[in-house]
């Protein structure tokens, strides 16, 4: 199997904009961004600063998250 060539920068930023669109569905507010790319193996990590309403629940976040093509791996954490 190969791997996958490296992703094109419109691309990733697409999947950065799709995925605070899915946030802001959920109603959430998106703040902070935080990127890091490894263009080598066409990899972006972002770390997004979400701000959810008391009334939506955690896994309603996960799902709005996940829901993305490009997402592969998600993580929360409560605020600090």
């Amino acid at each position: 199997m190969t791997p996958a060539p490296p992703r094109r920068s419109s691309s990733r930023r697409n999947a950065v904009a799709g995925l605070g669109a899915a946030l802001r569905s959920a109603w959430c507010t998106v703040s902070d961004a935080e990127y890091e790319s490894v263009r080598d193996e066409g990899r972006l990590t972002v770390t997004l600063d979400v701000h959810a309403p008391g009334y939506v629940p955690l896994e309603a976040l996960l799902r709005a998250t996940e829901s993305q093509p490009d997402v592969v791996h998600a993580r929360t954490a409560p605020p600090s």
